[in-house]
């Protein structure tokens, strides 16, 4: 009886010294867990890149914009990339350039973002908005004058006189996104917009008139190549051309049906990107178009191209280097990228 008793004690206190002891791990203790570095890549699976800007003739120095506040960047024509820090985690749309320093970024939330180092540090910049007009589309500088253009949601276009330091409205509110803005040779200001909104300033902002164009489509691009010969492309393969300074605006009949996102004039030719990998090239008088695809078996959607040399960085669902009918991608997870140190170009 005595022995039975003993051993019911020594198993109560034995219970109560685990219990105490699963209490003083779980208010004392603190666990230690070790969290294996996530690698993070120029190119990942998830990314999109809106934008990408040349910084030099020869090609050597791209900057590329992106989703999530994504900005990376190369020296040497695509070996190696810089991801860059960034202090916003909101898509990005453009990204422009005053020099191979100074540098403009723009995008949703109203956010903008200047750099004068190359990236070396991004720092945000305060902006005018309208109520529901945060959404930030595209931005042009002026050559002649260093002028910075903005333009958005909510019949926004911002104007900085500074290099970005500081910004003012230059259009009324209006319920229309404009997409995109040019500045012809000559210095007359354009912009495009939603439902085949046209817009002109002659006098740097201070006032704006409507073009007529034969379109409602949604037009997102517009170039020069001189003072009076000028394109615009939209949805659903929409092409217009000027041959009058802007005036009068024609519809181009071409074989393209997919939407069209982006367009340059290279000096020597337009070419114009969009939905299903199509790639589109005219002449200066943007009549007669070549229609192509980057290549065979690619379905996916471009915005942004900028002449890098010989070559062309487009940008879009990935980003790739197009030379001489030749795609070349950046596949997601390569490891062409230097980590740990800025790559200015």
């Amino acid at each position: 009886m005595e022995k039975k008793y003993f051993i019911h004690v020594v198993e109560v206190v034995l219970s109560l010294l685990i219990v105490c002891s699963l209490f003083w791990v779980a208010f004392f203790v603190t666990p230690v867990v070790q969290v294996k570095k996530i690698e993070r890549f120029p190119f990942e699976r998830r990314d999109l890149f809106f934008s990408a800007q040349s910084l030099d003739e020869q090609g050597q120095a791209v900057c590329v914009v992106g989703s999530y506040g994504k900005i990376i960047r190369t020296g040497d024509g695509g070996a190696t990339w810089e991801i860059q820090e960034t202090p916003v985690r909101t898509h990005l749309q453009k990204v422009v350039a005053w020099d191979a320093q100074s540098l403009l970024a723009i995008g949703d939330k109203g956010t903008v973002l200047v750099t004068r180092n190359a990236g070396r540090d991004w720092t945000r910049v305060d902006v005018p908005s309208y109520q529901f007009g945060d959404q930030l589309l595209s931005a042009e500088i002026d050559p002649e004058s260093g002028r910075a253009w903005v333009v958005g949601s909510m019949g926004t276009v911002l104007v900085s006189e500074d290099r970005g330091d500081t910004w003012r409205m230059s259009h009324p509110p209006e319920d229309v996104s404009w997409n995109n803005l040019t500045i012809a040779p000559g210095g007359t200001m354009w912009i495009v917009g939603e439902f085949g909104a046209v817009k002109y300033s002659r006098d740097n902002g201070a006032s704006w008139e409507l073009a007529a164009v034969p379109t409602e489509a949604s037009l997102n691009a517009i170039d020069f190549s001189d003072e009076t010969h000028g394109v615009i492309v939209g949805l659903s393969g929409t092409i217009l051309a000027t041959s009058d300074g802007g005036q009068n605006w024609q519809l181009v009949e071409t074989e393209a049906r997919s939407h069209l996102f982006g367009l340059l004039w290279d000096g020597s030719s337009y070419h114009a990107i969009g939905d299903a990998g199509m790639i589109l090239s005219s002449d200066a008088l943007g009549i007669e178009w070549k229609v192509g695809k980057l290549a065979p078996q690619n379905f996916g959607w471009y915005t942004g191209i900028t002449r890098a040399g010989n070559s062309y960085f487009i940008s879009g669902a990935g980003a790739g280097v197009y030379s001489e009918g030749d795609w070349k991608p950046f596949e997601p997870g390569q490891r062409n990228y230097k980590q740990g140190s800025n790559n200015n170009g």
